[in-house]
């Protein structure tokens, strides 16, 4: 039987999803890089250089050469659910806190989790943005006299802080809670308003919160951060409700990245889990040979989110030079056979020795692949 247009098509589109999963023989690298083609601020800011930046050829190259590939999610929690094929329901939240206690702590979570990450928001007219995370914010020693306190006021309401590292918060519930919440990396930057807990139990989370709020404005080791021109923790963000998913399939054999997400997610799996390395150099000599690698490099999203261009380009361009530049050469030289980069925007730049290859495609501006949106979410 001679094969259809669409028996064709859906070989392609399957080729393609095995080739972001890094589905080829040999060792294979999928970078997932949120935060790498910025937002609409960072896409204005870009287009007024009166010169180009060298150290951001190696991406342009790779960008140029690759083919592009829809993978339907957007933002980093998202992307690596998708990457993981954990299912998940558009009207309902990613168990980002089950798995990233898991993470974090090591224990098997038992029943349901949110997410309460200490951060810090400022008035600015007729808006709260949120100016800063758990990442920029506390040493251990606050940390645990304001989850002291905080609990002294959550006890009575059958709720306790946990905090197995410093940087992440949690509360184990008594049962699901109904509502859709923004993850703490899709608001970093903007208006909290727009992304406050939706949801027939969204209101008394509200309330809660805002009680919260007004312990940690009395808390005298809040005021004694602020004498000492430290940043304070002026509320937290929930967000990441749920339990434990099932165990996926396992797509890779090794994940790295420092984040207690993926480190959940690992074991989730049972993939292999390292830190990040600094460089591509130093992941091709670590990494154990055959086999699909997951590499997660947030060093980008946090400026590209908050609208901080200098640090943003600053970090593109070490990214290219350290990541970029060593993995095409890889490439060039067979040591590995496929590169796949995932800026989290819901598309995948996928390359292979023979693609980088093409000459004929001439390295592209890196302004014609910037995003133009606000989120890195929508």
């Amino acid at each position: 039987m001679v094969p259809t247009w669409a028996d064709r098509h859906r070989r392609i589109a399957g080729q393609d999803k095995l080739a972001i999963m890094g589905g080829h023989q040999g060792s294979s690298i999928t970078l997932v890089v949120p935060g790498l083609l910025g937002t609409m601020a960072t896409y204005r800011q870009f287009q007024g250089l009166s010169y180009e930046h060298e150290n951001l050829q190696p991406l342009e190259k790779l960008l140029t050469r690759a083919r592009k590939v829809r993978l339907d999610a957007f933002g980093l929690e998202p992307t690596l659910f998708a990457l993981f094929s954990i299912p998940q329901a558009k009207d309902q939240d990613i168990p980002a806190a089950s798995l990233s206690f898991y993470g974090d702590s090591g224990e098997l979570p038992i029943g349901n989790w949110l997410r309460a990450d200490p951060v810090y928001l400022q008035a600015d007219r007729d808006c709260v943005l949120m100016t800063a995370t758990s990442k920029q914010l506390l040493s251990s020693d606050a940390v645990y006299g304001l989850i002291e306190e905080l609990n002294h006021f959550l006890e009575p309401l059958g709720l306790q802080l946990n905090a197995p590292v410093p940087q992440r918060w949690y509360l184990h519930l008594p049962g699901k809670p109904e509502m859709l919440t923004s993850p703490v990396n899709k608001v970093i930057g903007h208006d909290i308003h727009a992304h406050m807990p939706q949801g027939e139990d969204a209101q008394q989370w509200r309330v809660l919160l805002n009680e919260i709020q007004m312990v940690l404005h009395a808390s005298e080791i809040n005021q004694r951060l602020q004498e000492n021109s430290q940043v304070p923790v002026n509320s937290l963000w929930f967000w990441g409700g749920g339990s434990l998913p099932d165990s996926p399939g396992k797509n890779w054999d090794c994940v790295w990245g420092d984040d207690a997400l993926i480190k959940g997610l690992s074991l989730l799996s049972g993939a292999k889990h390292e830190l990040l390395p600094d460089n591509a150099e130093l992941w091709m000599a670590q990494q154990p040979g055959m086999g699909k690698h997951l590499v997660v490099y947030d060093g980008l999203i946090s400026a590209a989110q908050s609208c901080d261009f200098d640090t943003w380009i600053r970090r593109l361009g070490e990214f290219s030079i350290q990541w970029c530049k060593p993995l095409l050469q890889a490439l060039k030289s067979r040591r590995i056979t496929s590169v796949a980069i995932c800026p989290a925007n819901g598309m995948s730049y996928q390359i292979t020795a023979k693609e980088l290859g093409h000459w004929w495609k001439r390295r592209g501006h890196l302004i014609n692949y910037l995003d133009r949106n606000d989120n890195l979410y929508d």
